[in-house]
């Protein structure tokens, strides 16, 4: 085993969930570090739970985070005869017999014989540390169904030793398996691999996450506009310390400084307010240009025309909403009015309106404004700044009411790049249909 090999092998009942997305994901950097192979392995034995198209949903999710496996995809409902042929080999050795018990449909089932022994089942997890388990609490266990397909665990020996797999990095939830499977290892006469049982993941309760806590399939994150890269970044971290205080890692950085022993024992929580504050350092660092082309299919789902006023103008806007968007999705949300007079006005916005003042502020900010002809930054502050002046009031009780008026809501980047952004016309068009 001088050579590291690794295996992601999820089962195709659903979509590819954050839990599993971050075992692949450690299993993939430990691959990546030690210059070892990433293998992608399809459980597909329980064919009644199976799903096409969830193989199809792992595989994209696998795409979207950059975790690129090693040679062809293994599906085990093509290694059917490897199974039996292994079956037959325990059953000739007496270690396996036949058994109706639990059968579900006619025909018997494979059960492997568990001999109770003094001496306790022990290994060294590359994460929880040395795990006992005592055999005596180990009943015989099916390896064959009586529908002729393997289990779970028998399947998983035989393929994790035809694959040369150095290190099974997996779920907690797998460790009350790794007893039984050193079992049939030891029978066969096979080299029994590395272990690495990694905790959950959990809400903000200390429950297991799950769709009451948000979003669980990694296409739904990446729907919502989250960044490949940052969720690489945050899920690494999630339940991993490189050691130092470090929150922004590249892949390259992962892919060096990532070692098991720092896989922490504990559950992690899995913070939402501080994964979207990651997406938008993400965000923040992207090229203008690029964040443009990949915030224009989020612009388009929204309904609205993202070139309506050209790439350049789209650029500004862009350019001027960086710092204010955590996800790619909230960028038309925080950007509808730009795009469209067609928006609600909130709360707030509505209260500013109805103050006292506000329609006189609005009056004269009209008055102010229609002669501007050079509808820039630098033209249009000054007749506003004047404005308040001659009006006696801070800046804020004219610009707010023209704020809520264009955008119809209270919080804007500056307002003399909102109203460049908007034009002349539909500036004066909505300060007019506000006084409406």
């Amino acid at each position: 085993m001088s050579e590291v090999r690794v295996r992601f092998a999820p089962s195709p009942t659903g979509y590819l969930h954050i839990g599993g997305a971050r075992t692949a994901l450690y299993n993939w950097l430990h691959a990546r570090h030690t210059g070892g192979q990433f293998l992608l392995r399809i459980e597909d034995t329980d064919r009644e739970r199976h799903n096409e198209a969830a193989v199809e949903a792992i595989k994209d999710g696998m795409n979207w985070l950059g975790l690129d496996w090693d040679g062809e995809v293994v599906f085990q409902s093509e290694r059917l005869e490897r199974y039996r042929e292994v079956a037959g080999q325990l059953e000739e050795a007496g270690v396996a017999y036949r058994t109706d018990k639990g059968a579900a449909e006619k025909g018997e089932a494979l059960a492997f014989r568990v001999e109770v022994q003094k001496a306790a089942i022990e290994f060294e997890d590359q994460v929880l540390g040395k795990v006992t388990f005592q055999d005596e609490v180990i009943e015989d266990f099916i390896l064959m169904r009586s529908n002729g397909w393997p289990t779970y665990s028998f399947a998983c020996v035989i393929d994790d030793h035809d694959m040369a797999i150095s290190d099974v990095i997996r779920g907690l939830d797998h460790v009350s398996n790794t007893p039984r499977q050193i079992m049939i290892y030891r029978a066969l006469g096979w080299d029994v691999p590395r272990f690495a049982h990694i905790p959950m993941i959990t809400n903000s309760e200390g429950r297991k996450y799950s769709k009451r806590d948000g979003a669980v399939a990694v296409g739904d994150y990446a729907d919502r506009g989250y960044l490949s890269d940052a969720f690489v970044n945050y899920m690494a971290l999630l339940g991993w310390s490189p050691g130092t205080d470090e929150e922004i890692m590249s892949r390259e950085q992962l892919v060096a400084k990532f070692t098991l022993d720092r896989v922490r024992k504990t559950a992690s929580q899995f913070d939402t307010e501080k994964f979207e504050w990651m997406n938008g350092r993400y965000i923040a660092d992207l090229p203008p240009a690029r964040l443009t082309d990949m915030v224009i299919p989020f612009v388009e789902k929204a309904g609205l025309d993202p070139l309506k006023h050209g790439r350049e103008w789209l650029e500004k806007l862009v350019a001027l909403m960086t710092e204010r968007i955590r996800t790619l999705a909230k960028f038309p949300e925080l950007t509808r009015y730009y795009f469209t007079d067609e928006y609600e006005t909130n709360k707030k916005a509505a209260k500013i309106l109805r103050k006292d003042g506000a329609a006189e502020a609005l009056q004269k900010s009209l008055e102010a404004l229609e002669p501007v002809e050079d509808w820039t930054i630098e033209a249009l502050e000054p007749p506003v700044k004047k404005l308040s002046e001659e009006m006696d009031v801070g800046l804020g009780k004219i610009c707010q009411p023209i704020r809520a008026a264009v955008s119809g809501t209270n919080v804007t980047p500056g307002l003399f790049d909102v109203l460049e952004l908007l034009g002349r016309e539909e500036t004066l068009k909505r300060i007019r249909r506000a006084l409406d």
